[in-house]
């Protein structure tokens, strides 16, 4: 066990990279690949590949089937059978209703689920949903922008750019606070900052710092993309997905294809 509690072979779990190679350097230490997706195949809104977000739901139909009725996980509606397998279980052979074909349960024969998760929440690398280890780090091996060794990614020393180390103490002052008495955060030990706001964004006398937002209203600003020229990416209603115009310029009727369907609804959509 080495001086900050890890295992000495640890680092066998975690991928390496050049992060020099790498376009959005930030992306990767936050456990997105080139193409954006995490481990778990979903973007940073939490949609995947082909649209689902992580209920289920299609970002264009709006229901749990795609415009081809296919389902998150590749079953048609109703019929059960899977888009690539073509059989009523998926490429791990699990079926719609997530039971293992061979096991006849929830895990196949490696204790492992339709996500390829443990019933402790672990994948078989030792990551849980979020791609995070047991000791925080994600799938390189970066945790707060410092490598599981302690080595920072920017700097290349044992401390960041303000002289913090992995364990948020100073290095000058052998602390957690640096020489002007502020931590890692910008917060001194009341939790104020230089300017002398609070958590909460207000100062002594409960004024409120003209500049603070709410986590909430930080996220209601970076999805208001009305420079977009995707009328789906326009926060111009209460769910920017809903856009029945959009939905039916590109899909025609906008509602998922079904084999009742008659052959005028089909060239509706062409």
């Amino acid at each position: 066990m080495s001086k900050d509690g890890f295992d000495p072979d640890i680092s066998h779990h975690y991928e390496t990279v050049d992060l020099e190679s790498i376009i959005d350097k930030d992306a990767y230490m936050n456990g997105f690949d080139k193409d954006g997706y995490d481990k778990t195949g979903r973007d940073e809104y939490g949609i995947d590949k082909n649209n689902f977000d992580h209920e289920g739901y299609h970002r264009v139909t709006n229901t749990k089937f795609d415009e081809n009725n296919f389902n998150k996980r590749g079953f048609y509606d109703g019929l059960g059978f899977h888009k690539v397998t073509e059989t009523k279980f998926d490429e791990n052979n699990f079926d719609t209703d997530k039971i293992h074909k061979v096991t006849g349960t929830k895990f196949d024969e490696e204790g492992y689920d339709y996500l390829g998760f443990d019933e402790d929440g672990w994948d078989k690398d030792g990551f849980d949903w979020d791609c995070l280890d047991k000791n925080g780090f994600n799938r390189y091996g970066i945790r707060d922008k410092f490598y599981f060794d302690g080595t920072h990614v920017v700097t290349g020393t044992k401390f960041d750019e303000y002289n913090f180390d992995m364990n948020s103490t100073h290095k000058v002052t052998g602390t957690k606070f640096d020489e002007e008495g502020y931590d890692v955060d910008g917060r001194d030990k009341d939790r104020r900052t230089k300017d002398g706001y609070d958590e909460y964004g207000r100062d002594k006398d409960g004024v409120e710092d003209p500049e603070f937002h709410t986590f909430a209203e930080q996220e209601d600003s970076e999805w208001d993309n009305t420079d977009s020229t995707d009328p789906v990416f326009k926060n111009e209603s209460p769910d920017p997905y809903i856009d029945e115009d959009y939905i039916k310029d590109q899909f025609g009727t906008g509602k998922p294809w079904h084999p009742d369907d008659d052959e005028s609804d089909e060239e509706t959509r062409d």
